[in-house]
């Protein structure tokens, strides 16, 4: 599973399968449904229900650094380093669902600005217009 995921390169779909692959194959190696639920719900809520996960290069350049040491962490057995080199590797998914709400949330507050007919940052104030004042 790790194989494919490196030979997945940079096509999204292809490296999305077959980072689920890996997530699942980890999962199963580690015999802990604990985890296994955890990953899917991961999956499931950080989709938004789509199936698709926020994705970047970087992120997939920061997975396949830690893809690697956390499957050699479980095959060793070393529940200690798994579970260490597992919370590091959460924190990924973390870091773009926190990334994806700040985005969500800059366009929801320049809409709602924009609603109440406050100008948009290109616009600028008209010349004649006079300041207010208290």
């Amino acid at each position: 599973a790790l194989e494919a995921y490196v030979a997945a390169g940079n096509d999204r779909h292809s490296s999305g399968l077959a980072d689920r692959d890996l997530h699942l194959a980890i999962n199963r190696a580690t015999h802990n449904p604990l985890l296994e639920a955890l990953t899917y719900r991961i999956r499931a809520e950080g989709s938004l229900g789509f199936g698709a996960e926020p994705y970047s290069p970087l992120l997939r350049e920061r997975a396949l650094q830690q893809h690697p040491l956390l499957a050699s962490a479980v095959i060793a057995g070393d529940a200690h380093l798994a579970a260490s080199l597992a919370a590091e590797h959460f924190h990924l998914t973390e870091d773009i669902l926190k990334r994806l709400i700040s985005t969500i949330d800059d366009e929801d507050e320049a809409a709602r600005g924009r609603s109440r007919g406050a100008p948009r940052r290109s616009e600028s104030p008209q010349k004649n217009q006079q300041p207010r004042t208290a």
